[in-house]
């Protein structure tokens, strides 16, 4: 009896270090599902994260196409202006924040890609010579959800898509004779009327390799000076007297007086191939150098997404589209995506005091590209190296033309890309670039047409295309 009294409560003690035993084992187990559910809830996050992240790349990749910037908008970001930010991104309980600034891929010290160093090796142009066209520029962007943080770059590089930079056109009728400052001027056909016709300057975009394959006196990476070309034939009156006389004899322009409107830059289809072996220089006492030939071959021009120019047009722009044939009909017309009434000159009057760089879409349902014409009335003026003070306009126009009539003086600055006919018959003041798929007319001599090198720099966003390069995640 005595040793029974002494095992009373073993059971218990049994009971309960078994107990405690399960206790633990299960507290350890349900630590490490815990853990296990919290690690994956943080996996779940920091993937999140990496995908707001993401989004901020692509945002800001649409933005750099989109047209409200341009090219001088992304080159002063990091160096004479702050990185280039968009405002922050917000998506369910994440949100991304993303900035662009210059960058140098070809820097031996890493830390040199960036700014401050990079800024010094940034072209001033998009189009910094014959062998290199890219501009590069690295996106960061910084993605969150709501405590897990993810960071990824990504190099993207800006390229000329090959348009036509000053005057474009199938033909070019020159009545007027205003003055060409800087312009270099293309024709596929015909451009008649040369005689009188003043191109002064150099082009602030092209390079004499361009348009000759070598030059006698200068560089090819010299601008070329401002001149005529045309695929068919240059004519010094209207339709009569050509410039060139043809193959053989007609090898070089070297009757090349200013006061006849004649340059030994212009070039022709018509022109022979052959060699030029001297300058004109007695009949052209301020040219310097001469090209090796007159002969000219014109090249298709690239077209711009014009579907990226609507949906631009539609967000922050003017959108109209026209039912009639010659614009005739109700006008539907958006002024930043909102249905506001078919006067369009007060939508782009209204647009233009609120938004620096900005898209003017026109589409004609009806008729014919020589039948329709989108009557331009108003100004959209000011080129400054200042992004926040510079003003311009891409006019992009489907199946129509551009037409000016205005007597005061109207201005535009930026490109006018149009399947029709290219009109003016005022005081139209024009900066930039226009691209035509008909004729261009100028009808008075007081216009004033420039390519500035102020605009170069403000290249719009629908004459580049941004091409993706490498991508890395900075916190990894």
């Amino acid at each position: 009896m005595k040793r029974l009294r002494s095992e009373a409560g073993v059971a218990m003690v049994t009971v309960l270090f078994i107990g405690a035993a399960l206790t633990a084992v299960t507290s350890v187990a349900a630590f490490a599902t815990i853990q296990e559910f919290r690690g994956g809830l943080d996996d779940r996050k920091a993937a999140e994260a990496l995908s707001y992240a993401e989004a901020g790349i692509d945002r800001m990749i649409q933005y750099m196409k989109s047209g409200r910037g341009n090219f001088n908008t992304f080159n002063r970001a990091g160096c004479a202006d702050p990185a280039f930010a968009l405002p922050p991104g917000l998506v369910g309980n994440g949100q991304f924040s993303v900035n662009v600034t210059v960058y140098d891929p070809f820097a031996t010290n890493p830390a040199d890609r960036f700014p401050p160093a990079a800024c010094s090796s940034r072209p001033t142009s998009p189009h910094p010579g014959q062998a290199n066209d890219k501009t590069y520029f690295v996106i960061t962007s910084t993605g969150t959800h709501p405590s897990a943080v993810r960071k990824v770059r990504q190099i993207v590089a800006l390229s000329p898509i090959g348009m036509p930079v000053g005057m474009y056109a199938e033909n070019f009728v020159l009545q007027a004779h205003p003055t060409y400052n800087g312009m270099t001027m293309q024709a596929n056909g015909f451009i008649t009327d040369r005689k009188n016709d003043s191109f002064v300057g150099n082009d602030p975009y092209y390079k004499i390799g361009d348009f000759f394959p070598s030059v006698s006196g200068k560089l090819l990476t010299d601008p070329i000076p401002a001149a005529a070309h045309a695929g068919k034939g240059i004519y010094l009156n209207n339709s009569s007297t050509p410039e060139f006389t043809g193959p053989g004899s007609g090898t070089k322009n070297c009757a090349a007086d200013r006061t006849t409107g004649r340059s030994i830059w212009d070039s022709d289809g018509s022109a022979g191939s052959g060699s030029i072996n001297s300058g004109c220089s007695t009949q052209d006492p301020t040219a310097t150098g001469f090209p090796s030939t007159s002969k000219f071959t014109p090249s298709q021009p690239a077209d711009p997404d014009h579907a990226a120019l609507k949906d631009a047009a539609l967000s922050f722009g003017v959108y109209c589209s026209f039912p009639g044939v010659g614009g005739t009909g109700t006008t539907d017309c958006y002024k930043e995506g909102v249905a506001s009434g078919s006067n369009y000159v007060q939508l782009i009057q209204q647009v233009a005091a609120t938004t620096n760089n900005f898209i003017v879409y026109v589409e004609f349902r009806a008729g014919t590209p020589t039948q329709n014409n989108f009557n331009w009335d108003g100004n959209v003026w000011g080129c400054n190296l200042n992004p926040a003070l510079n003003h311009s306009v891409v006019v992009d126009i489907k199946n129509g033309g551009f037409y000016d009539v205005g007597a005061g003086g109207d201005m535009l600055n930026g490109a006018l890309i149009m399947d029709g006919d290219f009109n003016t018959t005022g005081k139209f003041i024009f900066n930039g670039t226009f691209i035509s798929h008909g004729s261009g007319t100028f009808g008075s001599s007081s216009e004033t047409v420039t390519l500035d090198p102020c605009w170069i720099q403000n290249f719009p966003a629908s004459f580049y295309k941004v091409v993706p390069g490498h991508w890395a995640e900075v916190d990894r």
